[in-house]
């Protein structure tokens, strides 16, 4: 699927499921350079969308390598800081973790209004252990020879070896382990370059 086809079926997914009281949440999973970021921006711009990234919960690299088997974000801090105030409807306010320098950057707020929407995107997000109560879940998908392409246009060569030794297996037992695609009210994959 094309950008453009995936954001107008995506458009036409959602405007009829947004709610005119409460805040509509939307998840997007899925494989690593499937994309999920990119879409994300481009859906919250046509849907006045707030955006938040699980890759800003990362765990640092100082935590044990158990927890990062299962889920490489702090999912106590994302349930505290994300899904207890979308519960509530109230403000959101976090830190955001970078996993290039291991620190809190910066400290983002997000002003929930009633009607409004936003989209939760990164891997391991529609990780079962969350509870959360997604309005619409989608799995981005990727074929593994433009995975692979996307990777190495993205990171260079040298910051590849990870993804594929590391990042790659554990996602894909996550998927596998939850079956997360089966859990999703849709799955596609965007077969073009992304800028």
């Amino acid at each position: 699927m094309r950008l453009e086809e995936a954001l107008n079926y995506m458009e036409n997914c959602i405007k009829p499921l947004l709610k005119h009281d409460g805040i509509f949440v939307l998840a997007i999973d899925g494989r690593c350079a499937a994309g999920k970021t990119t879409f994300a921006k481009y859906l919250a711009k046509r849907l006045s969308a707030a955006v938040i990234a699980t890759d800003d919960f990362f765990l640092p690299q100082s935590q044990s390598e158990n927890k990062l088997r299962d889920c490489p974000f702090d999912k106590e801090r994302f349930m505290k800081e994300v899904l207890l105030p979308l519960k509530e409807q109230t403000s959101l306010c976090y830190h955001r973790f970078d996993c290039h320098t291991q620190s809190f950057v910066e400290t983002r707020h997000i002003e929930l209004q009633n009607g409004g929407m936003v989209i939760i995107e990164g891997a391991y997000v529609l990780h079962p252990s969350l509870h959360a109560d997604w309005d619409f879940r989608l799995f981005m998908d990727i074929d593994k020879q433009l995975q692979k392409e996307r990777i190495f246009l993205r990171n260079g060569q040298s910051n590849a070896l990870p993804f594929f030794e590391k990042w790659i297996p554990l996602e894909e037992e996550y998927i596998k382990r939850y079956d997360i695609m089966k859990h999703c009210d849709s799955c596609f994959c965007l077969h073009e370059e992304l800028v």
